[in-house]
């Protein structure tokens, strides 16, 4: 059998009530933004950084294997089929060259647009 309780008296403090739950603040908010829009810049600029690394690695190798494969054509059967389009394909790996240097000028200014913005976000959400 339950014992009854007694109604606080006016001396005592009443147990606290539950507050009811509050939205969050414009500021926790946007630091939840800024937090997610950082993870999202890293993510892309590691994308960015693994294609710079393989066009260079990619077009590095290759040249290297065909003029390799070159030689050997030339000392070991005397064709010289890859070396009539050499130049031709010197050419190619030029450009590669090029457009893997833009990939690197991207990641450079990406990384410093990065750094300045996170830095500005900071400061507006701090």
């Amino acid at each position: 059998m339950s014992r009854p309780t007694a109604p606080p008296q006016p001396d005592e403090e009443a147990p606290p009530q539950p507050q009811p739950a509050q939205a969050p603040s414009s500021s926790s908010l946007m630091a939840i933004i800024a937090l997610i829009l950082r993870i999202i810049t890293w993510v892309l600029l590691s994308l960015l950084a693994t294609g710079v690394g393989a066009a260079f690695g990619a077009t590095l190798d290759l040249k290297k294997n065909l003029d390799d494969l070159d030689d050997i054509l030339q000392e070991n059967y005397d064709n010289t089929a890859l070396s009539l389009i050499r130049a031709k394909l010197d050419d190619f790996f030029g450009k590669a060259y090029v457009s893997a240097g833009f990939l690197l000028f991207a990641f450079i200014t990406s990384v410093i647009s990065s750094v300045l913005s996170s830095l500005e976000l900071t400061k507006k959400t701090y």
